[in-house]
């Protein structure tokens, strides 16, 4: 059936042959990672199947086949083979990211329909956006769609490190923008921290959030330290037997050392944990590494917009991501609204939970955007 609508869709879009040297070598590594047979230089790689996980192996294709360092986040900005080449003929020549002077580098704009109410999705732990593309699809018909990325480049250039200063960085691009009306930010996982900082730099441009699981960072430790934490990330008397080294001397490593040794674990596991697998995507990883310490010593201050936190029942933490939330809210308990859907932490994001996902999430902003106008 998926070979049938593959076939299918071939034949609806109009095929444009690659045409620069660029373009055939990167059309190829696009047929081979996605599988299919013809590869247009305007088709998209989304609209030809990709996914996030694709998404990070053929940027590894690319990098080995051209010998070239592609960041994660110029993939979304440039996602047909058009658009690709010319970054990477860039890349060749510059030796640096060819993003990194053509505006901001941490905000795409992902879908426009004029006058709409403004989604803007912000990272989660990987950094990238490739995790919302289902979720992009189920909303695209109804909000304008913009989306923060992690870029390493802006985030060294900006001497990031904390939650805070990540997120002074990120207004400042979201105002080079120059949005006409507030925004609504919507944020899976720990995204869903970085976005309530957001909020309180510039709450006047900010109309809600949405939380779609995302745990008090105080509320996630419970007091613990990260020996504790791995039986509950990775279950009982996991250090011994799947990290192969004693709880004394993990608990002797710094954090930092302990962080990496849970992240390899996590990438053995294969599926989609194969993104945390530093040899084969050294930018996720690095960046998970960055974000779970900066994540983790942040302290949530207040939550002054409404918001909308919809939690996965199914979890291995022992209680609810809302948990707290609510001593945080400064507003009237009416506009910070829990919903639960039946199903995980990652599987919220794919069919056939989305759909209720998003209808959840369009009604909330729907009802929020017409409060304030």
């Amino acid at each position: 059936r998926a070979a049938l609508i593959q076939t299918a869709n071939a034949t609806q879009r109009e095929y444009n042959a690659p045409q620069t040297e660029t373009e055939r070598t990167l059309a190829s590594i696009w047929s081979e990672v996605l599988g299919v047979a013809q590869v247009g230089r305007d088709d998209n790689f989304f609209d030809l199947g990709g996914h996030s996980l694709l998404a990070l192996k053929l940027i590894s294709q690319i990098e080995k086949s051209l010998n070239i360092h592609l960041p994660v986040v110029d993939l979304f900005k440039a996602q047909s083979i058009r658009s690709l080449s010319l970054l990477v003929d860039s890349l060749k020549i510059n030796e640096t990211t060819a993003c990194s002077n053509t505006g901001p580098n941490c905000v795409v704009k992902i879908q426009e329909n004029k006058d709409r109410p403004i989604v803007v999705l912000v990272h989660a732990i990987s950094g990238h956006l490739f995790i919302y593309n289902e979720l992009i699809e189920n909303l695209a018909n109804k909000f304008t769609i913009y989306g923060v990325q992690y870029s390493i480049p802006d985030v060294l250039a900006n001497n990031v490190s904390s939650v805070t200063s990540l997120a002074k960085l990120y207004v400042s691009q979201l105002n080079e923008i120059g949005f006409d009306r507030p925004i609504h930010l919507v944020a899976h996982s720990i995204g869903g921290v970085i976005a309530t900082e957001i909020a309180r730099l510039t709450p006047r441009n900010v109309a809600s959030i949405t939380m779609l699981d995302t745990y008090l960072p105080e509320a996630h430790l419970l007091g613990r330290g990260l020996t504790d934490l791995a039986d509950v990330f990775l279950g009982p008397d996991a250090i011994e037997n799947y990290l192969n080294i004693g709880r004394d001397k993990f608990s002797e490593l710094d954090e930092l050392e302990q962080r990496k040794l849970i992240l390899e674990f996590v990438a053995k596991q294969g599926g989609n944990n194969i993104i945390f697998d530093a040899k084969a995507f050294p930018d996720v990883f690095n960046t998970a590494i960055q974000l779970w310490g900066q994540i983790t010593s942040h302290e949530i201050k207040e939550l002054a917009v409404p918001s909308l936190h919809v939690t996965a029942t199914h979890n291995a933490f022992g209680q609810l991501s809302s948990t707290g939330w609510d001593s945080k809210c400064v507003l009237d308990s009416r506009f910070h609204i829990e919903k639960s859907l039946q199903t995980n932490h990652d599987d919220m994001l794919k069919v056939p939970v989305i759909i209720d996902l998003a209808q959840n999430i369009s009604h909330f902003i729907e009802s929020t955007n017409n409060a304030t106008e």
